[in-house]
């Protein structure tokens, strides 16, 4: 589980699931690139990379190299939710070398 949001990954680390958590945002590019992300305690995150309001920059990955690290490219289920850039993130994934089952 990938959750950038800190409030939402503490929150996901007392749950005790059996499930590798990760502190980061996905990134839009195959490189790994710096976001700023507005923060709502109890609400939803939003990366807004225009933002004047407090933000905090958080450091976003490429899907695969988490993967990598991770060394997982099977996947038996992958569910993307991430507010609207949802495409950009699957462009960076090389599909000839992540096995993605459903």
């Amino acid at each position: 589980m990938i959750e950038a949001e800190p409030f939402n990954f503490l929150e996901a680390l007392g749950r005790k699931r059996n499930v590798t958590l990760v502190p980061t945002c996905l990134s839009l590019s195959p490189k790994p690139t710096l976001a700023k992300m507005l923060l709502n305690e109890g609400a939803l995150a939003k990366i807004d990379p225009d933002s004047t309001k407090s933000s905090v920059s958080i450091q976003c990955l490429p899907l695969y190299s988490i993967l990598l690290a991770l060394n997982r490219t099977s996947i038996d289920l992958f569910t993307l939710d991430i507010e609207g850039n949802e495409l950009d993130v699957l462009r960076t994934l090389p599909f000839d070398k992540v096995d993605i089952k459903v």
